[in-house]
């Protein structure tokens, strides 16, 4: 199976024979490439010894640092171990044979190899109409499936959307790693024209928020599981999008009305 996200491509090796495979091709299906890989990940698939209980949202991770490009990363709850080699661009990965097993691998080593690579995953709902897409930034329950759900023209992620720079500004990325919405994930991406801090609230409203604690809740929404050393480059990235397209807090109740006022909000904008 070979994966592409964000224009970084995984073959995922050591699914044949086991019933995950099946599982991951469709989970991942979006997903699949034809690309030459950059990096591989080969899996020793293992029938799990007791029941399989993954938190993908505060997975519990112990990394160690082996050797200058060779990390050790393993999940406390054990549904994972894994060599990763940045230099051989190879991760050796033991692995409970349970699809969210591999989800979480998969989430943790894109979140390192987007790092090192300047971008980075965010914890948001991705939305885009006509090429312009807007972030909406919360945590766990700040209400970013039921937002997905109210008919946007495209929808990139209900909960980890990849971030990039481009030459004019930020480009989004959807991601396999979906929350609860139904309809995806799907392979989309867009032009970042507007982020907002998603807050749950009686009306649609828009309201302004200091740069400063912007940049403090959407560092707290950044997926990252990495070396120290790449922090800096996340934080930047994460601190250049906020100051350039930061539009405000955005309070909104579930209900098909919030796409068009979006789309005011992003055509105001936009002039």
């Amino acid at each position: 199976m070979r994966v592409s996200i964000a224009g970084i491509t995984c073959e995922v090796e050591g699914l044949e024979g086991w019933a995950l495979g099946a599982l991951a091709d469709q989970r991942f299906a979006a997903f699949l490439s034809s690309d030459p890989a950059d990096f591989t990940a080969r899996l020793a698939v293992r029938e799990p010894i007791r029941k399989t209980d993954v938190d993908l949202e505060q997975p519990m991770v112990v990394m160690e640092k082996l050797d200058d490009d060779v990390l050790s990363v393993c999940r406390v709850d054990n549904p994972f171990e894994a060599t990763i080699d940045f230099a051989q661009r190879i991760a050796d990965v033991d692995l409970n044979e349970n699809l969210y097993c591999l989800d979480s691998f998969m989430r943790i080593l894109y979140s390192i190899l987007l790092a090192r690579d300047g971008g980075l995953l965010l914890h948001s709902a991705a939305v885009s109409s006509e090429g312009r897409g807007s972030l909406m930034v919360g945590v766990s329950e700040a209400g970013k499936t039921t937002l997905c759900r109210q008919g946007f023209e495209t929808v990139l992620s209900d909960e980890l959307v990849a971030i990039r720079r481009t030459a004019e500004g930020f480009r989004a990325f959807g991601t396999p790693f979906w929350g609860e919405f139904v309809a995806g994930p799907v392979c989309e991406e867009a032009d970042v024209a507007a982020l907002y801090l998603l807050r749950k609230g009686p009306r649609y409203e828009v309201r302004p928020v200091a740069v400063g604690r912007a940049v403090m809740e959407v560092l707290g929404c950044v997926f990252f599981f990495g070396p120290s050393e790449l922090s800096p480059s996340v934080l930047e990235l994460a601190g250049d999008l906020v100051e350039s397209r930061l539009r405000g807090e955005f309070y909104c109740r579930p209900e098909p009305g919030v796409v068009p006022f979006l789309d005011e909000e992003l055509s105001r904008n936009a002039s």
